[in-house]
């Protein structure tokens, strides 16, 4: 008698549990998902966002700490983050083409994503307080939604390389805590 109890029991929790899931699926817009319409990049890129190429990874001279340069087409604009040494050798490996002998976080962070049927659309860096950078991934669905995900920039950029996706950054900090590079003239040297 015991055990005809228990397997009630069991049958109506795991009916309750599943009618849980799907009534929180459906708040959450879970049928209108499957729905949804394919996002571009260009329509989540704002007129905030300038596109950046990442250069490279240097180390400083007087730290020894290595960073991460950004380079800026529009305004030949600049941009040093200081990362850790793990993320400026995910960096490195991605921008010469080298693939680890073990996967690295970003090299897992790719694997997962392309696993499950997720995509990375662009990273942003976005905002800086207290010398801190931060950075949001745009990740497409396989149902064609994108969600925003907090990210370290180096983290960021390191997935962006191995998913070949665009990185911007805000306007501001650019302005902020860029570096302008080149000669502002047309090139031409003027007579004094």
């Amino acid at each position: 008698m015991l055990q005809v109890r228990f397997k009630k029991f069991v049958f109506y929790f795991l009916l309750s549990l599943g009618v849980i899931i799907i009534i929180l699926w459906v708040r959450d817009g879970g049928p209108a998902r499957l729905f949804e319409r394919n996002f571009s990049v260009s329509e989540l890129i704002t007129d905030d966002l300038i596109e950046v190429s990442v250069v490279g990874v240097l180390n400083d001279s007087l730290t020894n700490a290595p960073g991460v340069v950004l380079f800026a087409e529009e305004g030949k604009i600049a941009l040093v983050i200081q990362i850790g040494t793990a993320e400026s050798m995910a960096i490195q490996l991605a921008l010469n083409h080298v693939e680890p002998p073990r996967p690295l976080t970003a090299d897992l962070m790719k694997t997962v994503m392309d696993t499950t049927g997720t995509t990375l659309l662009l990273a942003v860096i976005d905002a800086i307080e207290n010398n801190t950078y931060y950075a949001t991934l745009f990740i497409k669905d396989g149902f064609g939604a994108v969600t925003e995900i907090d990210s370290r920039p180096s983290d960021a950029i390191a997935l962006a390389l191995r998913y070949q996706a665009p990185v911007y950054v805000h306007r501001d900090i650019l302005r902020l805590y860029g570096m302008p590079l080149g000669n502002p003239f047309s090139g031409k040297p003027r007579k004094t």
